[in-house]
């Protein structure tokens, strides 16, 4: 029982490590001198403690990846948020099965239908607007205001609940991270 719960600390410190200030500062240092982000495991090939002097490096053994002087010698800010909101993104892009992919380019598809029938302006945004939920069914109540057949708009909504249920069974969240792929 003991060791079962060493091995669950030691794991939700091991993912803790990764999304703090000094865990991602580790990351961006790794991508910075050409190491692969991804193979850094907190509590398994990199170590930090904070001492009380500020965190410093226990453990270092990424392969590939010289180990940093200290703490101090890494970049810390802005750029390395930006890098590190940039890198999760595209961990959670490139982790999406290519059904939901492919789903969720149909889904973008489908608003651009839906704006190219409303008369909106956004209709040639290239990649499709993310459009709220509200402002689709707005969309949907302007097409048929403005005489649009009531097949269109039927049709054109069904589709959308379609793909809606298609990839609610991907992530109930889905739309949160949806985003136009290219190249599929």
């Amino acid at each position: 029982m003991r060791y079962i719960t060493i091995v669950l600390a030691t794991l939700a410190l091991a993912s803790v490590c990764q999304a703090s200030a000094p865990g991602k500062r580790i990351m961006y240092y790794v991508h910075q001198v050409g190491g692969d982000p991804a193979s850094v495991d907190f509590g398994k090939n990199v170590g930090l403690a904070d001492r009380g002097e500020g965190v410093k490096i226990t453990k270092w053994k990424v392969p590939g990846v010289p180990r940093p002087y200290d703490m101090g010698s890494i970049v810390d800010g802005e750029a390395v948020d930006a890098w590190y909101s940039d890198y999760a993104a595209a961990k959670v892009q490139s982790s999406k099965p290519i059904e939901q992919k492919v789903g969720e380019n149909k889904f973008f598809a489908l608003i651009t239908a839906v704006l190219t029938e409303a008369g909106d302006a956004r209709k040639d945004q290239v990649p499709p607007p993310k459009l709220t939920f509200t402002e689709i069914d707005e969309l949907l109540d302007v097409m048929y205001a403005a005489g649009v057949k009531d097949k269109v708009v039927t049709r054109l909504s069904i589709k959308l609940l379609s793909v809606d249920a298609y990839l609610k069974r991907f992530s109930a969240a889905w739309w949160d991270d949806a985003e136009y792929h290219t190249g599929l």
